[in-house]
């Protein structure tokens, strides 16, 4: 079954009930740009996820190719999610899909979302109808005003015909359609707004009236995704404004983690008005299955503790506890030291609180930790790691008399970045990117040469370790987390942020 899904404009609140629970049992998202990059992290393990977003000026994947993947899953009798921004059937194409799938004799489904239409306009603080002001509203696209479409609109009779006038995609043809609506019989001071990655904690709302409208659009640097609105109840906006964007509007903000890592990330920049972008360039995999790690755990009751070294490394250890017949039972009587807050947090799934946690969320600071916390000398500590990292924590209990034994659990690999994603960096699509390990740097700058960023981009390390990884390509990071964890790394960028007043755009008396 394909099920066409609206996830809503912006805001990942507004999806419906059983949009997010579709979303949650399928098997395979085909996943529009337009869709809150958190909505992903409700995929369930193993769910194939896959960019066909269109952009400006280019596309991830063609309609024609994104229509083709839907008939190819779809004939697999998989759960197949299209998740489109708004709603399908409403310049979503979703109707061009529907007929596709009908023609194929593959079972669809209709899943309705909140519209930019309303959506947008209300966090604008627009209402489209108002007793005095409109009893009407006319849709349309900006798409259509180069006049080279089939059906090109009828701006004439739309003006006439319409208290309040909305333009999706409306940006690139602005000048073109504000004069359309005058000559229709719009007066040039109607009031007009243009809303800006409406519903998103990135929201901007630029208003004046139909005459200038199109100026202040250029002078502001208003891009796509951006809805146009015309009439009256534009009026409103000002004291209707109810939505505050947070103190990172409009900041583009590449995150490198894997996406199975990213979700806390993701969603704290989400918060604060940040513009997520996903481009993991690292993956991990289990290394389970491997003398190292069965003789670990055959020899699980000889240890007296348990210490992991980072959050994937505790899940892989919990996978290859079941894996071998045990649960976290066999833990009953050790002790466990986390690296850091997040480690702990992934314990705590499992059912166990760390027993240890550092004061510094880096190698060194849980060595002192445990040091400081009892004599280890004869104590046997098993380190669960990945096969790559520092030996300072073994070399520093060995050195106090404890009996150490590590084992790797996983692995991480570099993960190829999405020709998409490296011609939006290339071409300045981003305002800054965070890095939260060493791996992470390796794998981007072995495919974006530190020569190729551009000089505007920021490069945002957690943590000292990864700063001196970002060095050794010849950058010195522009922000570094006083504390090496996630909430650090936001803190430093807000930290960065005081003393900045916009981002890409100038400010304007009438952007709300």
């Amino acid at each position: 079954m394909v099920y066409l899904v609206g996830a809503g404009p912006g805001d990942p609140g507004l999806i419906t009930a059983k949009a997010l629970e579709l979303l949650r049992r399928a098997d395979v998202v085909l996943y529009d740009r337009l869709v809150a990059p958190s909505l992903l992290f409700e995929a369930k393990p193993g769910c194939t996820l896959i960019d066909v977003g269109k952009r400006s000026g280019g596309h991830t994947k063609s309609q024609d190719e994104t229509t083709e993947l839907l008939v190819e899953y779809g004939r697999k009798e998989l759960a197949v999610v299209r998740l489109k921004g708004g709603d399908p059937f409403l310049f979503g194409r979703g109707g061009e899909e529907a007929e596709r799938l009908a023609e194929e004799g593959i079972p669809f489904e209709i899943v309705p979302g909140v519209s930019a239409l309303t959506g947008a306009a209300a966090y604008a603080g627009i209402p489209l109808t108002h007793r005095d002001y409109s009893s009407s509203v006319g849709i349309t696209t900006g798409h259509a005003a180069d006049g080279e479409r089939e059906n090109p609109v009828r701006w004439t009779s739309l003006a006439e015909a319409a208290d309040t006038v909305v333009v999706f995609m409306g940006v690139e043809h602005l000048a073109d359609i504000s004069g359309e609506l005058v000559r229709g019989g719009k007066s040039p001071d109607t009031p007009a707004a243009l809303i800006e990655r409406g519903a998103t904690a990135a929201q901007r709302v630029v208003t004046g009236t139909l005459g200038d409208i199109a100026g202040l659009a250029a002078r502001m640097n208003v891009t796509p995704p951006a809805l146009l609105v015309v009439g009256g109840v534009v009026s409103l906006a000002g004291k209707l404004a109810w939505y505050r964007p947070g103190p990172l509007a409009g900041l583009r903000i590449g995150i490198t983690r894997p996406v199975n890592r990213a979700r806390s990330l993701v969603e704290k920049l989400s918060a604060l008005g940040a513009e997520p972008a996903l481009m993991p360039v690292i993956r991990t995999s289990d290394t389970i299955d491997t003398p190292e790690v069965r003789r670990a755990l055959e020899r699980l009751e000889l240890f007296d503790s348990i210490v992991f070294l980072s959050a994937n490394g505790v899940d892989a250890f919990f996978r290859a506890l079941l894996l071998s017949g045990r649960d976290a039972r066999s833990l009953a009587g050790k002790t466990a030291a986390v690296i850091g807050p997040a480690t702990g947090e992934a314990l705590a799934c499992h059912g166990i609180t760390a027993d240890e946690t550092a004061a510094t969320f880096v190698a060194e600071g849980l060595l002192e930790k445990l040091l400081s916390s009892a004599d280890v000398r004869g104590v046997r500590f098993l380190l669960v790691r990945s096969d790559t990292g520092r030996d300072t924590i073994a070399r520093g209990l060995r050195g106090a008399g404890a009996v150490v034994e590590e084992a790797s659990f996983y692995t991480t690999l570099p993960e190829e970045m999405a020709p998409h994603v490296r011609e939006r960096i290339l071409h300045g699509g981003l305002d800054m990117v965070t890095f939260t390990s060493s791996s992470t740097v390796a794998s981007f700058f072995d495919q974006i040469g530190p020569d190729e960023l551009p000089r505007g981009t920021l490069v945002a390390s957690i943590g000292p370790q990864t700063s001196k990884a970002i060095a050794g390509y010849g950058r010195v990071p522009d922000i570094e987390a006083a504390l090496y964890t996630v909430e650090g790394l936001v803190e430093a960028i807000l930290a960065w942020n005081r003393g900045k007043k916009t981002f890409g755009s100038e400010p304007a008396a009438n952007a709300l």
